[in-house]
């Protein structure tokens, strides 16, 4: 469920504010909104200095190995290694350009020689003048007869050539110029701008020590920026200080209490229709599982909008098991998990994650269970059969997709029509329910070559009505049917998409069981006769199956994940557009 929230005003003398808020920072209750935009030159600082340590911290990751993580970094303010380890970078970047740079010079002159171009200078004050020239050969008729011309290379239909005189020359045709620097001291150039990046990758790579420090500093900052965010965005009345922000309704007696207690002004009210108030959900333990994922795709319903964990819940582990499906695959995540937890698990104060990973493996195991695949299906000996046939059946399993998919949106319209009661136009909403059901009978007929049901037609009559006439129902009947008509012609057609779009979840599931056969098939093909034929075949089984378990997460992401944040929330009318509910804490 969405907490709610109540508005809260703390009103304190100006020369209080700072022990004021750290008092409100203690209690961690209050999610501050600032009354006036925060800015100040120590703001940007902190959030420069942020970003440094950010980028710091990528960089020693980018380049780090195992062979420096023992080297300790001693008396070094983190502060001052992020900064070098940032210089370093932005050096090797323009290193790494004039290596480029150098890299064409080289590739340009080779072909010319090594040659000083000091030399040719000096050659040219005592009166011997040297020129390159990059021609044709009919060209060359056009050089005087008393110069000396040097023929150097050939390339396509242009000859290299040196013309020598002893008084300068002007020719038709340009010359080739000459390099700033020799080719031996281009090459030694070359060599000292690469010996220079690794020198800087090594004092990187011994900064990786101190990376546990930069994030500590870090998040040191970063609660040092909310605190004085939430001093610089106070408003200011005379000798007074007004803070306010955003508390839990369980929250507001305790933050009363403590305002009563040390004098403050204080005052709670409800928010306004068009204020942004944060999000505080709590479900829960078992639909708490689902929060690592919210947290990683950073999904958050408004605060006036509807709280879909519940349903979330429930429709992902379905659509998670129907994707992956397979006994085996569950298995190796669940151990994996297990061992994860046993080596990892006391670092970490919350062990939601863990449990969602032992959930959502536990549900794929039960469909492989029920479908009767084990690290694939057709190498399973006979006597292994499906709790449930039906789940081996193609088309049954497509018409499973449409059904779910048209109960998973009939959820949303029914929950609709709850918050419409008992107004005309929840009437709409039974209009789409009565579309999107004649949608997985089309759907069985066009895609499943079903007969169409002879009710069909009067249903879809019948959801068009109501469509039409109670899309709005405080105009004039022609407006109505107006705006109902509008309604129609946009989504009709995507109601039928949004049924049909599940059957993804049949098709992607296929494709993972027909890999892991494939592969299967390839390692029988070989077979374990001898040692290396053995070996080769095992090697193909674990690659094959490796390659099949990463891809499911990607599936996962992509259509697990959409099927709810998209076509179900279009249905239900949910945005995530809210903003997590986060109060002011001082850091520990």
């Amino acid at each position: 469920m969405i907490v709610p929230m109540k508005k809260i005003f703390i009103i304190v003398r100006a020369a209080e504010s700072a022990s004021v808020l750290d008092r409100i920072a203690d209690m961690g209750v209050l999610h501050v909104n600032h009354l006036n935009p925060p800015q100040g030159s120590n703001l940007e600082t902190l959030r420069e200095n942020i970003t440094l340590l950010e980028q710091a911290v990528g960089i020693i990751q980018s380049e780090s190995t195992n062979d420096f993580k023992d080297i300790v970094v001693n008396g070094t303010d983190p502060l001052l290694l992020a900064q070098e380890v940032f210089d370093l970078k932005h050096q090797n970047k323009m290193l790494q350009e004039e290596i480029s740079r150098l890299a064409g010079e080289i590739s340009h002159w080779t072909k010319w020689g090594d040659f000083s171009p000091g030399d040719i200078a000096e050659l040219s004050k005592k009166g011997l003048m040297v020129r390159l020239y990059l021609i044709k050969p009919d060209q060359m008729k056009k050089i005087p007869a008393d110069a000396i011309v040097r023929e150097l290379f050939r390339e396509g239909p242009y000859v290299g050539c040196a013309v020598i005189t002893t008084h300068p020359l002007t020719l038709p045709f340009p010359d080739a110029g000459l390099p700033a620097y020799s080719l031996s001291q281009l090459n030694g150039l070359l060599n000292d701008a690469r010996r220079k990046i690794d020198v800087n990758i090594n004092r990187i790579r011994q900064a990786c020590s101190g990376i546990d420090d930069m994030k500590k500093l870090r998040i040191g900052f970063l609660k040092e920026l909310e605190l004085e965010e939430a001093v610089s965005g106070m408003g200011q009345f005379g000798p007074l200080t007004v803070f306010a922000g955003y508390a839990p309704i369980d929250k507001v007696d305790t933050l009363a209490k403590s305002a009563a207690d040390q004098r403050w002004g204080f005052f709670a009210t409800e928010p306004d229709e068009e204020e942004t108030v944060p999000t505080l959900l709590v479900n829960n333990r078992l639909v708490n599982i689902m929060q690592p994922l919210f947290r990683f795709i950073e999904l958050v319903p408004g605060y006036r909008e509807l709280d879909m964990s519940p349903i979330f819940f429930i429709f992902f582990s379905l659509f998670v098991a129907l994707l992956v499906n397979d006994l085996g695959y569950g298995l190796v995540v669940f151990s994996l998990t297990f061992f994860a937890q046993r080596k990892w698990g006391k670092l970490l104060s919350d062990q939601t994650l863990f449990h969602f990973f032992y959930f959502l493996s536990g549900a794929t195991a039960l469909m492989g269970v029920l479908s009767g695949t084990f690290f694939g299906q057709a190498w399973l000996p006979n006597w292994v059969h499906p709790v449930i046939p039906a789940l081996r059946d193609n088309t049954s399993v497509e018409m499973l997709c449409f059904f779910i998919g048209a109960t998973h949106l009939t959820i949303g319209h029914l929950w609709q029509m709850v918050l419409k009661w008992p107004r005309l136009n929840m009437l709409v909403d039974l209009g789409w329910l009565s579309i999107i059901w004649c949608s997985v009978f089309v759907a069985n007929t066009l895609i499943l070559g079903k007969p169409l049901a002879w009710f069909v037609v009067y249903l879809f009559a019948f959801g068009t009505l109501l469509i039409l006439f109670f899309t709005e129902t405080q105009k004039s009947l022609l407006r109505n049917f107006g705006e109902g008509l509008g309604n129609y012609l946009l989504n009709v057609m995507n109601n039928f998409t949004d049924v049909v779009s599940y059957i993804r979840l049949f098709a992607v599931g296929l494709a993972g069981v027909s890999v892991a056969d494939a592969f299967n098939r390839m390692a029988a093909g070989i077979g374990f006769d001898g040692v290396f034929s053995a070996l080769i075949a095992i090697f193909i089984i674990l690659f094959g199956h490796s390659l099949n378990l990463l891809l499911s997460p990607m599936s996962i992401l992509v259509h697990g994940v959409r099927l709810n944040v998209l076509e179900f929330s279009n249905h239900v009318d949910v945005k995530w557009s809210g903003v997590m509910y986060n109060p002011l804490r001082k850091g520990e």
